[in-house]
This record gives C-alpha cells, structure tokens and sequence, in this order.
C-alpha cells in the first residue's frame, strides 16, 4: 500500500514537473539531486514528519542565499551541511514535531512567564 502510494504521489509530481517545465531532460535528475533530495530529512530531523519539510526549505533558501558566492557556491553549501551534521546530528527538529498542541503549550508558557 505505501509503495502504491508513493508512485501515485511520485507520478503525480513528475506530470505536474512535466508541465510546468514544458520539456524533461534526464540531465535534471542525475545523482546529485538525488543526494540533495536524500540530506533534506537529514538536516530537517528524520524522527518528525516535518523534518523533511524543515530541511527542504532550509536548504532550498540556503542555495538562493548563497548565489552572491558565484565560485564558492557549493563549497560554502557543503561547509554548512558538515557543520550542521557535526553540531546537530539529529536534525533541525531532532525527536519534535511541529504540531497544535505543541504550539498551545509554547503560548501557555510565554502566557504565564
């Protein structure tokens, strides 16, 4: 069931990639996007659902931040992703999770602080 549900969702982006870009090159999806796609959950935190999606946008934005360093792109890039997998091997999030109740609990507290 969860393999059928991933090709689903799997094919379903690649249509919608289809379209939006108008022409696929297999140049696109070589081993270092695969990579890249593999380190979100890794910096995000692997043990939350949201550390996937933490860890795409962290390193989405980084790679558009670090633009203004046209020749050391990638080497700042990847100095970043070490550091943070020395410093915090368990992610961004580690074992939290973003959810409702956690963001009840975080208002109760700066409420009677």
């Amino acid at each position: 069931m969860a393999f059928s549900i991933g090709g689903f969702i799997a094919g379903l982006g690649g249509g919608f990639y289809a379209h939006y870009a108008l022409f696929i090159d297999s140049e696109n999806f070589g081993i270092l996007r695969s990579v890249e796609i593999l380190v979100y959950p890794l910096i995000g935190g692997v043990s939350s659902l949201w550390g996937g999606v933490l860890g795409a946008l962290f390193l989405t934005s980084l790679t558009e931040v670090l633009r203004v360093a046209r020749d050391f792109r990638m080497e700042i890039y990847g100095s970043i992703i070490v550091l943070a997998m020395i410093f915090r091997p368990q992610g961004i999030l580690g074992k939290y999770t973003i959810s409702w109740k956690s963001g009840e609990r975080a208002l109760h507290f700066f409420k009677y602080k």
